[in-house]
């Protein structure tokens, strides 16, 4: 049986090229989406998606409000946050909530068929597992949380960005 992947973005056109994306590899999931967080909480609620897709920024309610509300529902879904525009503390935000990868726009196809791969795999046990450490092909795109707490910290006591530390701590962990 497919899996199901959620993918939320107030935009069709980002939505339609995820869906492209995904239809061009070998992943055997059904795609459903939505344009907003409401409509997203009804779905995920009915349809109980495996993996969720989501933007951050959106109007009326973002998606660090939607992934709170997975999480305050204790639903153990693996939820990636795409974003094109997010600054370092909507970033630290969604990493808080429990946000298990962080993508940006534009999407790299390659990469980001991978981390959904990676996730599907793993479902509901990378769920809040901050010491887990993503494997060598998806690092880049999947920091464990403790990580990016740390290059948060770093980053706002520094002159240095949140991604210039992620990378630091990535190329520490790797050696």
């Amino acid at each position: 049986m497919a899996k199901k992947i959620l993918i939320v973005d107030d935009e069709p056109g980002i939505i339609e090229v995820m869906v492209d994306y995904i239809k061009m590899s070998d992943l055997d999931v059904k795609v459903i989406s939505a344009e907003s967080v409401d409509k997203a909480l009804e779905l995920v609620l009915k349809q109980k998606p495996d993996l969720i897709v989501t933007d951050i920024a959106m109007p009326n309610k973002n998606g660090i409000e939607f992934l709170r509300e997975i999480r305050i529902r204790q639903l153990k879904i693996p939820v990636v946050v795409v974003t094109g525009h997010a600054d370092e503390y909507m970033l630290e935000q969604a990493w808080k909530v429990g946000a298990n990868a962080c993508l940006r726009k534009p999407l790299n196809r390659k990469d980001f068929i991978n981390g959904l791969s990676e996730l599907l795999q793993k479902g509901s046990d990378f769920i809040y597992d901050s010491a887990s450490v993503p494997s060598p092909r998806v690092v880049h795109l999947m920091l464990s949380q403790e990580l990016m707490k740390k290059a948060v910290l770093a980053a706002s006591k520094s002159k240095l960005s949140v991604e210039d530390w992620i990378v630091a701590g990535v190329e520490a962990s790797v050696n």
